[in-house]
């Protein structure tokens, strides 16, 4: 805070809230606003054009956004916010380090929603990081510690209630055959596998829906081909995914509240690299070319936290800054500041 307030003391900047319709009017408003935030210099080199797409790739990637030069959608939410936005935003983020303690494990795994990033550390050095997917706003990653005890090789997906009934009930109503497409299987009460073709769907409900809708093991599973368990109420985890694309997205917000986990190769080998002898690098490369399913525990348990900071101070002590996506900035400055 004090190195960000010392840094643009002499400066100020309104919202950049509207685009003109004249180019040129919000080409000049969109330089000034750039010079100001400090991403803007007369040095760089080539025309006034290549300068300002420069300018604006140094305020993308000082808010984790893709580094493209143009204002797209995220980029002119970001231009939106004035300098004292950015202030309560550093502070509502100090508040949260107030609220929790850090980590004091020498080993540890972070995930910041926010940032759609998975790091470990160990012994206060990254030693990996990765892109993550996490929960919409409206099904959204909750907060917390738990333990990676051990994790899945071609894990099956059972659907929750609440998405078979509510996303996936609907489909069976109209078409029978996606049941087959996506490989899943219906089981009873009892976890039987039941013949699906002799379901009539449409009698089934919300409030009643006596199945159950597995998916069975393969790269094309939802879960992908690894999944890691930690305990917590909430019944989250961490998991491949069967469509890896989507981390080159700019907003990641769209999971159903389990965390998708883009470098899981790499990951599963961090976690195994302590148990060399009984289970090694190469057995993991191996049980992934057989398609069988395979439960792997750790040596240790490696804690896991799954935290939420909008604004974060990198290893230069320069600070980025993080799309607000679950709408917890606004109701903690509403606290802070209601007087």
């Amino acid at each position: 805070m004090k190195n960000f307030k010392l840094e643009f003391k002499d400066v100020d900047w309104d919202s950049l809230a509207t685009r003109e319709s004249d180019s040129l009017t919000f080409t000049d408003r969109l330089k000034k606003r750039l010079i100001a935030s400090h991403d803007y210099f007369d040095e760089y080199s080539g025309s006034d054009s290549i300068k300002l797409v420069k300018a604006i790739k140094n305020f993308q990637c000082r808010h984790n956004l893709i580094e493209d030069g143009k204002v797209g959608k995220l980029t002119f939410k970001a231009l939106q916010r004035t300098k004292a936005d950015y202030i309560r935003q550093i502070e509502v983020n100090m508040e949260r380090c107030r609220w929790r303690t850090l980590p004091s494990d020498k080993q540890y795994v972070w995930v910041n929603i926010p940032k759609y990033e998975m790091k470990v550390v160990e012994a206060d050095t990254f030693v990996m990081n990765s892109r993550v997917i996490v929960g919409a706003p409206k099904t959204q990653t909750p907060l917390l510690k738990s333990s990676i005890r051990y994790f899945i090789i071609y894990p099956y997906w059972t659907v929750p209630f609440s998405i078979a009934t509510k996303e996936i009930l609907p489909i069976l109503k109209r078409d029978t055959s996606y049941l087959r497409r996506k490989n899943f299987d219906v089981l009873d009460g009892n976890n039987n596998v039941v013949d699906a073709s002799k379901i009539k769907w449409k009698k089934y409900s919300k409030t009643y829906f006596p199945w159950k809708l597995r998916q069975r093991i393969g790269d094309d599973n939802s879960l992908g081909i690894l999944k890691f368990n930690f305990n917590n109420k909430h019944g989250v985890y961490m998991h491949d995914t069967d469509n890896r694309k989507l981390f080159g997205r700019e907003m990641r917000a769209m999971s159903h509240g389990c965390v998708r986990l883009e470098k899981f190769i790499d990951f599963a080998g961090f976690l195994i690299r302590d148990d060399s002898i009984k289970y090694p690098i190469d057995s993991l490369k191996s049980d992934l070319l057989k398609e069988q399913q395979k439960y792997v525990y750790m040596k240790r348990p490696v804690p896991i936290y799954i935290t939420y900071y909008t604004a974060e101070t990198l290893a230069n002590e320069s600070l980025v800054f993080f799309i607000d996506i679950y709408g917890r900035d606004e109701k903690m400055i509403k606290i802070l500041y209601k007087n």
